[in-house]
């Protein structure tokens, strides 16, 4: 039985800490990469948020 596993990693350079860096919303964008889907849009939603600093995970 053969086994392969895929393997990413990234290196994001920047100035100051990692949150001047914006460290935790690029590692966001390479472990979910953005995916499209057939669908309807509602302008309604189930969550809004006005921070930056939130991210919303799982609903």
């Amino acid at each position: 039985m053969t086994l392969a596993y895929n393997f990413t990693y990234a290196l994001l350079p920047h100035k100051g800490d990692f949150v001047c860096g914006d460290v935790v919303q690029e590692a966001w964008a390479l472990n979910n990469p953005l995916r499209a889907a057939l669908g309807s849009y509602d302008k309604r939603s189930l969550l809004k948020t006005d921070g930056e600093q939130i991210q919303v995970d799982a609903v």
